[in-house]
């Protein structure tokens, strides 16, 4: 399995579980009412960073604009991931669960300029489970499971409509 630090924000100031890392070993959970965001950029960073031989992206995202995730690699390819549509479970006893179809945009290093951006069709379906913890112990582990499906042409890889 593959590890690294995650961090959720507030939706909109609406509140939510928010998760992060306090140190190597545990997490800090804060729960508050409503709703949470992934910070995207934050994650992907973390999550490249884990993979070992991995290229580190530098990863472009707002809270304002969740839908758009602009990656640079160090050799000047260029990857942009925009959410089309998203479903989102509500949480219930410590797990929820997010499905998202996006449009992935590949550019190559800035040295091909004979080549067009490959435009591919993505499905990410993740489900997120913890323990939920008491204010005097915070969760210490979150679990997910990720099925990530990238293909060719517009329609949904997954077959979802």
């Amino acid at each position: 399995p593959l590890v690294f630090d995650a961090r959720f924000l507030n939706a909109e100031g609406s509140g939510g579980v928010i998760l992060q890392s306090e140190g190597s070993a545990s997490l800090a959970t804060r729960p508050v009412a409503g709703r949470v965001r992934a910070d995207r950029g934050f994650n992907t960073e973390q999550r490249a960073a884990a993979q070992v031989g991995s290229a580190r992206p530098v990863a472009q995202w707002e809270a304002g604009s969740p839908n758009v995730l602009t990656l640079t690699d160090g050799l000047g390819g260029v990857r942009e991931v925009k959410i089309i549509k998203r479903l989102i479970e509500e949480p219930y006893d410590g797990a929820y669960g997010v499905s998202e179809f996006a449009r992935y945009t590949a550019a190559t290093s800035a040295g091909d300029l004979k080549s067009s951006p490959s435009v591919l069709a993505q499905r990410v379906q993740t489900k997120y489970k913890w323990e939920p913890g008491r204010p005097s112990q915070p969760a210490t582990r979150i679990e997910a499971v990720e099925i990530a499906v990238l293909a060719s042409g517009f329609g949904d890889p997954a077959g979802a409509v």
